[in-house]
C-alpha cells in the first residue's frame, strides 16, 4: 500500500502464533487490520470488529493505536508529542485546577461533595477522571469566570483518547500507566535499573520470563497481556515521532543474570547491543568492581520534557507500590545521583561478561 506504514503485533497463544499486522494507508486515512494465522491472512477489513475470535477482537483493539504511534496524524490528539496530545492537556488541565484550588484558599474538604480528596488529587495529577460537569463545579467553587471555566471544560473533553493502557488497570498500578503516558511525550528518559532489565529494553521472551515469576503469581493469559502493553510502551516511545532519548545504567547483575534461560539471555543481551548502537539509547554498565555507589537503595526513572512548561518527573517502583514525584528538589536529587551512576559505569561497548 503506497505511502502507508505498517506494523505487526504477535501473541504466542495456543496451538499456534497468532499475528496482526496493520497497515495504514495515509492516503484515504484509513487503518486496515490484517489477521494472519498458519501464515495466512483470514480476514481483511477496516479497523470496525467483525467475526473474529476473542485474541483477533482485542489485537483489532490494540492495532488501531497505531494512529498515535505511527506519526500518520501530525499534531493529532493522538499523536505522541504533537501540540494537543491528550496526556499533555491532562497534566496541563490538572495544573491549572490545582493552581485555581490554592488562589481561592480552598482545601480538598471544601469541594468533597464534587469528589473524594484521593479523585481530586488524581484530578491534579493529571490522572483524570476529567468530566466536564465536576470541572464547571470545581470552577464555580473556585470563583472563576464564566470564560475560563468553558475553556477548561472543553479541555476536559478533549482528554478522552484511549490510552494503551486502558485495558490493563487490573494488573498495572495508576501510577505506571501515567508513566507509560508520559513516555511518549518525554524527550530524555534516564533509568538506573539494578536487578532486571528497563521494561522499554526487553524482548518479548525476556518479559514473559519476568512476569512468569511474579510473585503472587499471574495466570498464563494475563503474563500474555502484560508481554503485549509492555510491546505497545515499546512501540509508544520509538515508533512513529516519539522524540525520546534513553540513557540507561544497567548494574552488571542485570546482563549477568539468565532470565529465561542461556538463549533468551543471550538474545536480550544482542537486542540491547544493537539498540545501543542507534542514536536514540545509550546504556552504560555499573560493574561489581565499581563498588558502592549512590543509588543502592534501587532502582528510579527521570522523565525530562521539551516543553518548559512540563514538569520533569521521577518515577520509583517497589514491592509496596510505584509513584510520581514532580517536586523539584526531589527531581534534582535523582538526577545528580543518575549522573554520578553515569561517571561511575562504563559503556555498553567495553563490557565484557
Amino acid at each position: 500500500m503506497k505511502g502507508g506504514t505498517d506494523g505487526v503485533l504477535e501473541v504466542r497463544q495456543p496451538p499456534v502464533p497468532l499475528y496482526i499486522r496493520f497497515t495504514r494507508d495515509e492516503a484515504d486515512d484509513q487503518l486496515f487490520i490484517l489477521p494472519v494465522q498458519n501464515g495466512r491472512e483470514f480476514w481483511t477489513g477496516d479497523s470496525e470488529h467483525k467475526s473474529l475470535d476473542c485474541w483477533s477482537l482485542a489485537f483489532c483493539r490494540h492495532a488501531r493505536h497505531a494512529r498515535g504511534m505511527t506519526g500518520a496524524e501530525p499534531g493529532g490528539a493522538g499523536t505522541a508529542g504533537g501540540p494537543d496530545h491528550a496526556v499533555t492537556l491532562r497534566r496541563s488541565l490538572g495544573r491549572r485546577l490545582r493552581a485555581l484550588r490554592d488562589e481561592s484558599g480552598k482545601t480538598y474538604a471544601d469541594v468533597v461533595h464534587v469528589g473524594s480528596r484521593q479523585k481530586i488529587m488524581r484530578i491534579e495529577k493529571g490522572e483524570g477522571p476529567f468530566k466536564a460537569p465536576d470541572i464547571r463545579e470545581l470552577c464555580r467553587l473556585y470563583g472563576t469566570s464564566a470564560a475560563e471555566t468553558e475553556e477548561l471544560a472543553g479541555l476536559a473533553l478533549r482528554t478522552k483518547e484511549e490510552r494503551i493502557w486502558d485495558d490493563y488497570t487490573d494488573l498495572l498500578p495508576g501510577s505506571f500507566g501515567t508513566l507509560v503516558d508520559l513516555e511518549v511525550t518525554a524527550n530524555r528518559i534516564c533509568t538506573y535499573q539494578p536487578d532486571v532489565m528497563p521494561g522499554l529494553l526487553q524482548t518479548p521472551d525476556y518479559a514473559r520470563a519476568v512476569f512468569n515469576a511474579s510473585s503472587p503469581p499471574l495466570s498464563r493469559e494475563d503474563v500474555e497481556r502484560m508481554v503485549l502493553v509492555r510491546t505497545q510502551r515499546q512501540q509508544g516511545v520509538f515508533g512513529g515521532r516519539a522524540r525520546a532519548r534513553i540513557h540507561a545504567v544497567l548494574n552488571e547483575a542485570v546482563l549477568a543474570r539468565r532470565v529465561g534461560g542461556p538463549e533468551v539471555a543471550a538474545a536480550q543481551l544482542k537486542h540491547v547491543r544493537d539498540l545501543n548502537a542507534t542514536d536514540r539509547v545509550n546504556i552504560r554498565v555499573l560493574t561489581y568492581d565499581s563498588g558502592a555507589h549512590a543509588s543502592m537503595r534501587g532502582s528510579f526513572t527521570l522523565l525530562e520534557f521539551a516543553d518548559p512548561n512540563e514538569p520533569s518527573v521521577v518515577y520509583v517502583e517497589s514491592p509496596a507500590g510505584a509513584r510520581l514525584i514532580e517536586k523539584p528538589t526531589q527531581f534534582a536529587s535523582h538526577r545528580e545521583v543518575f549522573t554520578s551512576l553515569t561517571e561511575q559505569s562504563i559503556p555498553l561497548e567495553e563490557y565484557a561478561p
